[in-house]
């Protein structure tokens, strides 16, 4: 799986994009973790349906990011 850094105007630029999309930002992974391990993510999507889901993807895919 390639994983892929996502820049603050990347990720400025989703939210503009998808406004209702819930995004939160520099957000602690050890909060989604069982584990409770992770460092600090710049930019977290939480997408609540399908359709969000594929709006996201076909934004980033648009942008270059996938």
């Amino acid at each position: 799986m390639k994983y892929t850094r996502i820049s603050e105007n990347a990720a400025d630029e989703i939210s503009r994009r998808l406004p209702k999309l819930h995004m939160l930002r520099d957000e602690d992974m050890k909060k989604h973790c069982s584990f409770k391990i992770g460092g600090k993510v710049r930019a977290l999507a939480e997408p609540e349906s399908e359709d969000e889901l594929i709006a996201l993807l076909s934004a980033l895919k648009e942008m270059g990011s996938s």
